[in-house]
């Protein structure tokens, strides 16, 4: 979807109910100021009430020594304990970043079940190299049988317009139907470290 190369990354998708705005913030703020080390993206935003977290690493490693050095012990020293049924999908994937998101960034995180990734690469070749305006960054990757398609935006109506006019017709041309359980959630997020398309 980019003209920007794609890069390898392990992606988070985490859903925790009952966080508010407040206690995520208390949480990050007990996390200190230092670089956390392998984070290529950060979001978080709120979808039904649930604080959703989009983290892209470039490595699961990273991922799991932020968890153990920093995440835990911030959860400890704050006393906010998120619910135990929290939700998680993780994937290998690969990002392409078109232009550097701004703090703030309209997120689809679309779950196509039944997709195999040259599936959607040929999808991916009809749509073509042409630039997507609005778009920000794209990741791709599958989990449990499904492909995970996310994508950061400007707005809301940028990312309809692209569906509309690019994306669904590049299906229908790829001859690759996708199973009628697609399910879409999208949201407005908080964006950082702001990821660069250098």
């Amino acid at each position: 979807m980019s003209t920007a190369a794609a890069v390898s990354a392990f992606v988070q998708i985490i859903t925790t109910p009952a966080v508010t705005s407040a206690q995520f913030e208390t949480v990050n703020a007990g996390m200190g100021s230092e670089p956390i080390r392998g984070i290529l993206l950060s979001a978080a935003g709120f979808v039904a009430g649930n604080l959703v977290t989009l983290d892209v690493w470039d490595s699961r490693a990273a991922a799991d020594r932020f968890v153990a050095d920093r995440l835990i012990p911030a959860f400890e020293h704050t006393g906010v304990i998120p619910e135990p049924d929290s939700a998680a999908v993780e994937f290998d994937g690969r990002m392409t970043v078109s232009a550097a998101p701004p703090h703030r960034a309209h997120i689809h995180i679309t779950k196509i079940p039944g997709i195999t990734v040259a599936e959607y690469d040929r999808v991916d070749s009809v749509v073509g190299a042409a630039p997507v305006t609005g778009q920000f960054v794209h990741l791709a990757g599958v989990s449990a049988g499904a492909l995970y398609v996310i994508d950061l935006w400007d707005s809301h109506e940028a990312a309809d317009r692209f569906l509309t006019e690019r994306l669904y017709p590049a299906f229908e041309r790829a001859g690759v139907i996708p199973d009628p359980d697609v399910t879409m959630v999208e949201f407005d997020a908080q964006v950082s470290p702001p990821v660069s398309s250098e």
